[in-house]
């Protein structure tokens, strides 16, 4: 279907000056028009294989070359779980979520940037979740939480590159942190409310549906229709008892924003053992 839609613009456009009997004008606002076509699904190609690392045949991500720390298992324990039979609105998820959301920062070993994304403490010592992608090339990192508080030692605790998650450290104390939940109890149809850092705007909401479970290369993804964005990646997707049930980690953004995609949060916990 990509290729046809490829080769369809530049086709048309040789058929209608080749013998097509249209008028010159017409010629020309059709010969835009496809070249507009093949333009949009240029674009559409690149951010395609730009924004889905998770997706493609062989990972592309670079490796991380942050300094490593080793924590002990206490310090990976999150904050209990959240009344389960309490559903909170959307304003409530924002208010007690949205300032455990960080904006991420990667550096690489010239010291530019490489990229801006997000994430989000688990707890309140510091310990935070993201995309590996997101630090892919980085040697260091810089963390901004809600009150512009910086932090710029961010060290790398576990990680892995497959599932497209990564647990990172700073050094903090009562940091506001965010409780996870158990994806393997999430519904087709449930309702969920993503926040992130999409172009830079800091802790963005958005809301929709578990629109599908998909399995690739073995792997599951959670398909949502809440709108993301670049530098939405690494973010929480969370259900309405405001507990974690995904890692935003793809969307499709030119033609099909609904169609955006989170690693199911479990991976994360396996990855830390909990």
């Amino acid at each position: 279907m990509i290729l046809l839609l490829f080769i369809f613009p530049p086709a048309g456009i040789i058929l209608l000056w080749s013998g097509s009997k249209f008028g010159i004008s017409t010629r020309i606002g059709l010969s835009i028009a496809f070249g507009l076509l093949f333009i949009v699904q240029s674009i559409n190609y690149i951010n395609y294989y730009h924004y889905y690392p998770v997706f493609k045949k062989a990972p592309l991500t670079q490796d991380i070359y942050l300094p490593r720390k080793t924590i002990t298992p206490l310090e990976i324990i999150t904050n209990v779980s959240k009344e389960k039979d309490k559903i909170l609105t959307i304003p409530q998820i924002v208010k007690e979520t949205s300032p455990a959301v960080v904006c991420i920062e990667s550096i690489d070993r010239s010291g530019n940037t490489i990229g801006k994304a997000s994430g989000f403490i688990i707890n309140e010592n510091g310990l935070i979740v993201t995309n590996y992608h997101v630090l892919g090339g980085a040697y260091s990192a810089r963390i901004k939480l809600e009150q512009n508080e910086i932090y710029k030692n961010v060290f790398i605790v576990k990680a892995d590159k497959q599932k497209d998650i990564a647990l990172i450290k700073i050094e903090g104390e009562n940091l506001p942190t965010i409780t996870l939940g158990d994806s393997d109890k999430i519904e087709i149809g449930e309702k969920v409310v993503a926040i992130g850092n999409p172009l830079g705007y800091e802790r963005s909401v958005s809301d929709g549906l578990i629109s599908g479970v998909r399995e690739k290369r073995g792997m599951k993804y959670i398909q949502i229709t809440a709108p993301i964005s670049p530098g939405s990646s690494g973010g929480p997707v969370l259900n309405m008892h405001g507990e974690v049930v995904g890692v935003t980690t793809s969307g499709y953004f030119v033609v099909a924003q609904n169609l955006n995609f989170a690693v199911p949060i479990n991976y994360v916990k396996s990855l830390m053992n909990y």
